[in-house]
């Protein structure tokens, strides 16, 4: 599957990184998993959404009330979550700032970034600002930036 999920930070952070071709199926079937994993989702303070190594997006706009619909069960296990989103690819940026738009209801903090680095940045400053240490930011080899 196109988009991979690992937990970190012991359960409290989520890496969701996606790479390849991303079609509005696997976008459904990774919030519908992230939906239905009630134990994880309870444990979560923030996620880092990771489109930076797509490289086509075949995803219809008419797929972002679906994907906010889903959010919603995960919503109540997580309440006040953190989201980063890193978008440079236009057509993914596009999608994630629909979502954003729509995603208010949730009772997130959600931000859409082009960089990695913008969207990491984000993260630490809010986790600083709440008081969550967070080992994840700093040391998960997938997040160092590029350089």
């Amino acid at each position: 599957m196109p988009i991979e999920t690992h937990y970190v930070d012991m359960g409290q952070g989520a890496y969701k990184h996606a790479h390849g071709v991303v079609t509005s199926t696997d976008l459904l079937t990774c919030v519908l998993i992230q939906s239905q994993d009630v134990e994880n989702t309870r444990k979560l303070r923030y996620i880092l959404f990771d489109f930076t190594d797509v490289v086509e997006a075949r995803i219809g706009h008419d797929i972002i009330p679906q994907l906010v619909e889903l959010n919603h069960k995960t919503a109540l296990n997580s309440p006040g979550l953190l989201a980063a989103i890193a978008a440079p690819n236009l057509v993914m940026f596009g999608i994630a700032r629909n979502w954003q738009t729509l995603s208010h209801s949730l009772g997130w903090r959600v931000q859409v970034f082009r960089e990695r680095s913008e969207a990491i940045a984000w993260l630490t400053a809010q986790l600083a600002l709440e008081k969550i240490p967070s080992a994840f930011l700093a040391d998960f080899p997938a997040l160092k930036p590029a350089g």
